[in-house]
């Protein structure tokens, strides 16, 4: 097994694993994963953000802050795929 440091997909969290050579699978023990835990509550309270929702023609416009739009590489005419969830949705890159 061999120690890994990678960015785990939310925001810019990156988190120790193990992983294993022989069937490549990463693993956390339980302190690693605690502080991933700890790592996703306080980076989602630092990037929560209420917003408002307005029309712009016949469609509804949800603005994204700057700060997050640049974090993420949003751009003007970035194309962006909507699924929709339970009390939302989720919006990603295409």
């Amino acid at each position: 097994m061999e120690i890994r440091e990678e960015n785990v997909g939310v925001g810019n969290i990156k988190s120790e694993f193990f992983h294993c050579k022989k069937c490549g699978e990463d693993l956390l023990f339980e302190k690693q994963a605690d502080k991933l835990m700890e790592d996703i509550v306080n980076f989602k309270k630092e990037q929560h953000y209420v917003k408002t929702v307005s029309y712009s023609g016949n469609s509804l416009v949800l603005r994204i802050p700057s700060k997050l739009a640049k974090e993420m590489g949003i751009k003007s005419g970035s194309k962006m795929g909507i699924s929709p969830i339970s009390k939302g949705f989720v919006a990603e890159l295409s």
